[in-house]
């Protein structure tokens, strides 16, 4: 009994570990194409995930562009916000010890780079791995309103609609296909999982990038608060470590930074940063106990956001149907023969 239990924990931490690696994935694919766009001295930044064995990607059938590789850190926020539902309370916060950390010291080694919503993307990611969020439709609330609003399928055009829905979920059986083999192999092995590090800079590094990164990228203390509180919370020693950042000190850092008179933390505040700011515009207020971004009171997580709509009222899944079973048998190595 007591192994089943332990390969149920191992098996549950290979799968939280793997969608945190795709998280990073995702995030090191826009930070280097914010960096091309922005034309950054990015020589010395590390990549940890990108291009590693569980990189997926073919940018040479598939070039990245902005509105791909802004809605691939989304999507890989929600399905981490599934990853991190767990009934053990003791597993969940070695859990959240574990990957936050390796979250700042990924931070951490973006000292050479303005900030950008690289670092915004850590709202919805908070809310994700911290499982505060009631829904997915809350990670993607706090997308829309913390780092920018993406194109949803109904602002699709019919061919994009099939492009999007086909792409898709040819992505999704690949992925799939190749998890479910990597996770056989390794219960097959019976080894004990090994968390994957992604450590480029220290914890404190990245903290500190982190708090500074909001006062300024914001006209509103709380997303920095939201910060210093998570860490406190799975992270008690980086904020021993760090006295003089206080809710106090963020509260009045960010009123010196609306009135115009920022003082410098010690990290790099450039034209960069405020040109990301003022493209911000209005910003929701944030729920101080859960400790996630949240709307007004009576408002919609997502302004003018509807029940999603499932029926194929343009047909357009019907014809897309044989092409999508198609690949996904050729991916699995399937033929009608084997039916």
């Amino acid at each position: 009994m007591a192994e089943q239990v332990q390969e149920r924990i191992n098996v549950r931490m290979r799968n939280l570990d793997d969608v945190f690696h795709n998280m990073i994935i995702a995030l090191e694919r826009l930070e280097s194409f914010l960096i091309i766009k922005s034309k950054s001295d990015a020589s010395k930044v590390k990549q940890t995930a990108v291009k590693s064995a569980r990189d997926l990607h073919d940018d040479a059938k598939n070039p990245p562009n902005e509105e791909s590789v802004f809605g691939e850190v989304q999507l890989q926020c929600s399905t981490l916000w599934f990853q991190t539902q767990m009934d053990d309370p003791k597993l969940f916060k070695k859990s959240m010890e574990f990957f936050f950390s390796d979250l700042l010291e990924w931070y951490g080694g973006r000292e050479q780079l303005p900030y950008d919503e690289v670092e915004m993307f850590v709202l919805p990611i908070i809310t994700a791995l911290s499982h505060q969020a009631e829904s997915v439709i809350d990670i993607m609330a706090t997308t829309d309103k913390y780092v920018k609003k993406l194109r949803r399928m109904e602002d699709l055009s019919e061919k994009e609609k099939e492009r999007a829905v086909e792409e898709g979920f040819n992505a999704y059986i690949r992925g799939q296909h190749y998890a479910g083999e990597q996770l056989q192999k390794f219960i097959e092995s019976g080894a004990e999982v090994v968390l994957t590090s992604h450590k480029r800079g220290t914890a404190i590094d990245g903290y500190k990038r982190l708090i500074d990164a909001m006062i300024k990228l914001y006209d509103d203390a709380m997303p920095a608060k939201i910060v210093r509180k998570t860490v406190e919370t799975y992270l008690p020693a980086i904020v021993e470590q760090t006295p003089d950042i206080t809710d106090v000190a963020i509260e009045q850092a960010s009123k010196n930074k609306v009135e115009g008179n920022p003082s410098d933390g010690g990290n790099k505040s450039t034209d960069k940063n405020d040109d990301v700011s003022k493209n911000r515009g209005n910003d929701a207020p944030v729920d101080k106990q859960k400790g996630t971004p949240s709307d007004k009171e009576g408002d919609k997580p997502v302004d003018d956001d509807k029940e999603a709509d499932t029926s194929d009222k343009d047909g357009f899944l019907n014809k897309i149907k044989d092409r999508v079973i198609d690949t996904a048998k050729n991916i699995l190595g399937l033929s009608d023969n084997n039916n």
